[in-house]
């Protein structure tokens, strides 16, 4: 059985897709179980729900090539996991044919995942070498945290001094719901909803070219930021770090705004970069 994580289920409360973990059984369409509410889903559809009971039996490999950006948002995603969590190595090449092979798709999708996977400098393309996974090393974590740390605190100083009054209620009853979510370990929706934070804040900076840095950023980010947000414990902190940035920028005081935003990225940088030490020493006790 081969499980893949891709987002198609729709969350009610920010409007976002809920990543499931599908298992792929065969033809027809996908089975797969939300990470968030734990609802059975056939075929990626919102209506189309199972009971434990109800799944369907396969009786071949091949995953339905229906849908090619699912599969290839759903391949990149079980990449990247696959990366930060140390199961491919740093310099071992992601080869093309045997992805194909692994995950029953034809070479498009593949293709795709890995055009995302570069995007995100977890591998890099080496001439007559092909897609080369990159080392993930604590200087370089802490390098982009610092980059996004300082892009963020921008945004926000100019936001706190920007933004409408609607889009100020916007943001808070963004925190709100965050908290719901975090109060019931939502991880899945927790990380999107924070997305949806965070984009309310570049938004309110309204400067453009500040958006399109920071997004370009924020794609590289991307994998780091979802795996420290895995526990109930770091979306507790992050809440409490996103109520002291809100009441900045509600207080209209950009200086407050941007020492929040800085320490929301330290506490963010300083979880990764633990994660990556508890991960190095599980690997020297083997």
């Amino acid at each position: 059985m081969l499980v893949l994580r891709v987002e198609t289920e729709i969350d009610d409360i920010f409007a976002v897709r809920h990543p499931l973990d599908y298992e792929v059984l065969g033809g027809g369409p996908l089975v797969g179980l939300c990470r968030s509410c734990r609802v059975e889903t056939i075929g990626g559809g919102r209506g189309d729900r199972l009971g434990k009971g109800d799944r369907q039996q396969r009786t071949d490999t091949a995953m339905p090539e229906t849908s090619r950006d699912v599969h290839s948002t759903a391949i990149a995603s079980t990449l990247e996991s696959e990366i930060i969590a140390g199961e491919i190595a740093a310099g071992a090449r992601l080869d093309e044919q045997s992805l194909t092979r692994r995950f029953g798709v034809s070479r498009t999708p593949v293709r795709e995942a890995l055009h995302m996977i570069v995007a995100r400098s977890l591998a890099e393309r080496v001439p007559y070498r092909g897609v080369i996974v990159a080392a993930i090393t604590p200087e370089r974590i802490e390098q982009m945290f610092e980059a996004m740390a300082e892009i963020e605190a921008l945004c926000g100083r100019l936001a706190s001094e920007r933004m409408t009054m609607g889009e100020r209620a916007a943001l808070e009853d963004d925190h709100r719901r965050l908290g719901d979510v975090a109060a019931r370990g939502a991880a899945a929706a927790y990380e999107q909803g924070n997305t949806v934070f965070h984009d309310r804040i570049h938004d309110g900076a309204h400067n453009a070219d500040l958006a399109e840095a920071s997004a370009t950023l924020r794609l590289k980010l991307a994998p780091f930021r979802k795996s420290q947000l895995a526990s109930a414990d770091r979306m507790r902190r992050s809440n409490e770090e996103h109520a002291a940035i809100v009441s900045a920028i509600l207080d209209r005081d950009p200086a407050e705004t941007e020492r929040a935003l800085r320490r929301h990225f330290f506490s963010a940088a300083q979880e990764v970069l633990l994660g990556l030490r508890r991960r190095s020493s599980a690997e020297d006790l083997q």
